[in-house]
């Protein structure tokens, strides 16, 4: 995606006073910006969802254990804990390479 959006660029620049506009580094921006959101949204629906199961599971079917709902929750809310954040180290930077 970042080698089309530079070849966009390129291309732009007859019709922009020969200037070029960063959009990779604006995709880039964008892109980070965007994963990052979806990867909060989805740590606090699963946050949420778990809780609300909890309530919902808890005595249901009678002969389950309160202890077998708190275990499954805590595993869910373990789980989204770990989804703590993106690691961008490796996310390209500077110039696109065109595809192979």
């Amino acid at each position: 995606m970042r080698w089309e959006w530079s070849q966009y660029a390129e291309q732009y620049k007859a019709f922009n006073n020969g200037n070029k506009i960063n959009i990779v580094q604006a995709w880039d921006d964008w892109y980070k910006d965007y994963m990052q959101t979806r990867l909060m949204a989805t740590k606090q629906w699963i946050i949420n969802h778990a809780t609300d199961g909890l309530v919902l599971w808890q005595g249901f079917p009678p002969d389950t254990e309160e202890k077998t709902a708190e275990d499954v929750n805590a595993l869910y809310l373990d789980r989204a804990d770990g989804l703590g954040g993106l690691d961008f180290q490796t996310y390209p930077t500077g110039d696109p390479t065109p595809p192979p």
